[in-house]
């Protein structure tokens, strides 16, 4: 090894610093913080924190297949699986139950990612459905937290997702989910627009409201309260934009009791709307009748 090795310290040089901080995370098998990886190196936090986007580059080069992920949070980094190996990995280990999210708890938490911090009846109104389970098993697998309290009568719990929500979805940041925008009759804005190309997360968000993306396609078979008349949907997959303009009378309404497309000003059988790649704006009108 050529460090330099002190009474007090040691000095590495880049590649033992890479070396090491990959010994600390596999060992760890959880998220370490620069903080914490700086103090073993000898160095501060921020060219820790260099380090390893240094390093993540090497590691999720996608020429060269690893079957694992260099993971990086705003304050830590950890080592994961990828997700196309699940398989493998279970059998390996002998895992029968695959663990994965109901669809209620995937859509409780796509409303509370895209909205936070927010109230457990926020979530409640969006999905139109009572969320206490799902918002309580949300919280027992640490995907979400409190984080306050709202300042309106009955001070009602605030919730947020947690950093185990980014390292399980594979993200960086908050900033880092897929483009979406909702706006409802009432001039309610359901999510904020973001940039980032669609992600099953988002998937989940927009089933709450009978969006459904395909491979030549996204199916819309929107899903509004009695009480609303019209709700507006952005949304951007990173190949192109969607402006989705729905209408209906007062009451429920479904698609099979006779529903108008049109996109870009043409008919469209069906629900079933072409999915673009050309990065220009599409706009998309359903009408109930």
């Amino acid at each position: 090894m050529d460090k330099t090795t002190t009474e007090e310290s040691a000095v590495y040089s880049p590649e033992e610093r890479f070396a090491v901080i990959e010994a600390c995370l596999f060992a760890a098998g959880h998220p370490l913080t620069y903080a914490k990886l700086g103090e073993v190196l000898g160095i501060s936090p921020a060219e820790c924190a260099d380090t390893v986007e240094k390093m993540a580059v090497i590691y999720n080069n996608g020429e060269f297949p690893r079957g694992i992920l260099l993971v990086r949070f705003p304050d830590s980094c950890q080592l994961c699986t990828k997700e196309a190996y699940g398989a493998e990995i279970k059998q390996a280990l002998g895992i029968r139950r695959g663990g994965k999210l109901s669809a209620s708890l995937l859509e409780t938490l796509a409303v509370i990612a895209y909205n936070q911090p927010v109230t457990r009846t926020f979530v409640d109104t969006v999905r139109g459905v009572d969320s206490g389970y799902a918002v309580n098993a949300l919280l027992e697998k640490n995907l979400i937290e409190p984080c306050g309290r709202l300042d309106a009568p009955g001070r009602p719990t605030l919730y947020r997702t947690t950093t185990d929500f980014l390292r399980v979805f594979g993200l960086g940041a908050l900033e880092e989910l897929p483009a979406v925008r909702l706006k409802t009759d009432s001039g309610e804005n359901i999510g904020p627009t973001l940039s980032g190309t669609s992600t099953w997360l988002l998937l989940c968000l927009f089933s709450c409201f009978g969006i459904e993306f395909t491979a030549d396609n996204f199916i819309c078979e929107p899903l509004l309260r009695k009480d609303e008349t019209s709700l507006e949907v952005s949304i951007n997959n990173g190949k192109a934009s969607y402006e989705i303009s729905i209408s209906k009378p007062l009451g429920f309404r479904r698609t099979a009791s006779g529903v108008k497309v049109e996109a870009d000003g043409k008919a469209v059988e069906g629900t079933k709307i072409p999915v673009f790649d050309d990065g220009k704006t599409h706009s998309v009108k359903i009408s109930f009748s």
